[in-house]
């Protein structure tokens, strides 16, 4: 008889595996048009670099924040007739 850890488990399998699923749907449906783009300007060489589009996008995004996050706001100062209601 099954065990219900290995019950559990093939239903793991199969939530992660439509996981999967959507994301390689989602993520044909971004490649197509670059593909047809690479067809048309005939660099269908740079096919193989596609592979990586998705994580550097990922990390691209990632660091944009990052920076955004550690960015250090420069102090402003408030117009001369406001200074005197609002010290810095």
């Amino acid at each position: 008889m099954c065990s219900a850890g290995g019950n559990r488990r093939r239903t793991d399998l199969v939530a992660t595996g439509r996981f999967f699923g959507f994301l390689l749907a989602a993520q044909a449906l971004a490649l197509v048009p670059k593909f047809l783009v690479l067809a048309y300007y005939r660099r269908l060489r740079l096919l193989p670099w596609a592979v990586a589009w998705v994580p550097f996008e990922l990390l691209k995004r990632f660091f944009l924040l990052e920076a955004l996050l550690a960015y250090r706001m420069r102090p402003v100062k408030p117009p001369l007739p406001l200074r005197g209601q609002y010290p810095t």
